[in-house]
């Protein structure tokens, strides 16, 4: 069986990601593989964004 992948991110500057992966996790189950995220906030070129979006896939 295939596991779903999560990956959250963040648009703003704010506050860190802390625990949010962890989070996820224990609400999804063994079935999700959830990542730790990214903020992605300010002035971040299109092209690092989608490198960043490869090297999860």
């Amino acid at each position: 069986m295939n596991k779903a992948l999560v990956v959250n991110f963040s648009p703003d500057d704010g506050s860190g990601m802390g625990k949010t992966a962890d989070r996820i996790r224990s609400f999804v189950g063994s079935d999700v593989i959830a990542e730790e995220g990214k903020r992605v906030g300010g002035d971040i070129p299109e092209s690092d964004l989608q490198l960043w979006l490869q090297g999860i896939v």
